[in-house]
């Protein structure tokens, strides 16, 4: 599988072209977020499409994120960013929100989230816009 650290601009405004305006700017954020391998990094387990990217070059560990927005609620979509074994008990999907309950994390790690709270509230607005 084909890695990329980054989405082009064109692709971004392709993804964000039906994104609410009043959401456009968390969800602007939200996108950078869910692209950033040392934050999200969405694609490396979910195709996204409208990306520009191949689906091959995205991963397949988890489903697509395609309509992902017309399935879930904003709410719904924080509960599953912020700790999917909440609704998965055996997902191998990271807790990007919380700090209990894991196992085997590095030193540097230990007692911190992945994502800020706000951080999981912009993705969460991007993936609403996934219709």
């Amino acid at each position: 599988m084909v890695r990329h650290a980054y989405i082009g601009t064109l692709g971004l405004m392709a993804v964000l072209a039906f994104v609410p305006h009043t959401q456009a700017q968390d969800a602007m954020r939200g996108a950078a977020l869910a692209f950033d391998s040392e934050k999200g990094n969405c694609t490396i387990c979910h195709v996204i499409p409208g990306l520009g990217l191949p689906d091959e070059a995205q991963g397949n560990i988890g489903p697509s994120l395609d309509g992902v927005g017309a399935r879930h609620d904003r709410a719904g979509l924080v509960a599953l960013i912020e700790d999917p074994r909440t609704f998965f008990p055996d997902t191998v999907m990271p807790a990007f929100g919380v700090t209990e309950g894991l196992i085997a994390v590095a030193e540097p790690w230990r007692g911190k989230p992945i994502l800020t709270s706000d951080e999981i509230e912009d993705i969460a607005a991007y993936l609403e816009g996934l219709r």
